[in-house]
């Protein structure tokens, strides 16, 4: 028997190839889940959509979980957008975000001993101030939070809330072409921070990872 498997999901995203980077690194057993074919030597890809449970079913049962003794999903996915005046919750935020994990979380479940599993999810460090131009990513966040707290509570051994500043990633230079960049995280910061704090995570955990820069008045 293996010890230790990880999935994780967006695997084409930057932060996610950092993981998987990493991982391979250290010569762990890596599933790259994204929703397009991935080529990456020495990783085992698979083609999934995160919102189809069907799909993410057929997909996992290609994974002998029963070879391994833990269980480990990063999943660094969710739609970010810039709102205004918007009092709801957007459909396609809370779907990639609370939606994605909730669906991926109760198939591995459903194929795997439970207490087996440890989450890694990430958020925005700016959640703590309800800032009103992203509201449904807050929202979508904080249902996340409650939803792995429970977890943890009844069936889930670990769960950990990376919560960040922005990271310097393809969607963000997208989203902000002129941003100052100086202070945004590199993924390979957030690889090693998380992964340190995986090793011995029990039960529901957030950190703040982010540069503080000078003179920042909260």
């Amino acid at each position: 028997m293996h010890d230790e498997l990880f999935l994780v999901t967006g695997a084409s995203g930057k932060l996610a190839l950092a993981f998987i980077k990493k991982l391979k690194k250290e010569n762990k057993t890596v599933f790259a889940l994204s929703r397009n074919v991935l080529k990456i030597e020495g990783v085992e890809s698979l083609v999934v959509d995160l919102l189809d449970k069907n799909n993410l079913s057929k997909e996992l049962k290609k994974v002998d979980f029963t070879n391994f003794s833990k269980i480990f999903l990063i999943h660094p996915v969710g739609k970010f957008k810039f709102e205004r005046s918007f009092h709801g919750i957007d459909d396609e935020v809370y779907n990639t975000n609370f939606v994605t994990i909730k669906n991926i979380i109760d198939t591995i479940s459903s194929l795997s001993e439970k207490q087996k599993l440890k989450v890694c999810a990430f958020a925005s460090v700016s959640d703590k101030y309800d800032v009103p131009f992203w509201q449904s990513y807050t929202k979508s966040k904080n249902l996340i939070r409650s939803y792995l707290k429970n977890l943890c509570d009844t069936s889930m051994s670990g769960a950990l809330m990376a919560n960040v500043s922005t990271v310097d990633t393809g969607n963000e230079n997208l989203l902000r072409p002129n941003a100052d960049k100086t202070y945004w995280l590199d993924p390979d910061e957030i690889v090693e921070k998380v992964l340190n704090e995986l090793s011995g995570l029990s039960g529901y955990k957030e950190i703040d990872i982010f540069k503080v820069k000078p003179g920042f008045d909260q």
